[in-house]
């Protein structure tokens, strides 16, 4: 027999398909699950006059296939994680390998051109010297 809890964490959908299934059913008795799968039966044959083990091989039906809609999502959301992940490794990869050939460059040009790139640190040095003098000044 089905478990309370499956029942419970699919009501919604389980809910519907009594209603399809029994449409004498009214919304008072179907509000929500909160007692025993034995009380629910029991409430649908009440209402119904199917036998208790017709409605507890229905339960089992749906059950089955809102697990199974259940476990087909969890499996879709699972792939689009794994693709997201891979792609974000792809870019952080890429990334890091365009910062180390930047890096790489720019030894290249200190080494071939010393004498510029210091001239160039010095500047940028006294450019970024008056632009937080200017800012402090201004307070």
């Amino acid at each position: 027999m089905v478990s309370a809890d499956v029942l419970q964490r699919n009501w919604n959908e389980v809910q519907g398909k009594l209603r399809q299934r029994w449409g004498q059913l009214d919304e008072g008795q179907l509000r929500s699950f909160e007692g025993t799968v034995d009380e629910l039966v029991a409430t649908i044959q009440r209402s119904t006059g199917e036998s208790a083990e017709a409605i507890e091989h229905y339960l089992d039906q749906v059950a089955v296939g809102t697990t199974s809609r259940l476990g087909k999502a969890t499996e879709s959301a699972r792939h689009a994680v794994d693709r997201m992940t891979e792609t974000g490794r792809h870019y952080a990869h890429s990334t890091v390998e365009s910062m180390r050939d930047r890096y790489t460059g720019t030894q290249e040009t200190i080494r071939h051109n010393p004498t510029r790139s210091v001239a160039a640190a010095f500047g940028v040095g006294i450019v970024v010297g008056l632009m937080v003098g200017v800012a402090m000044r201004s307070r």
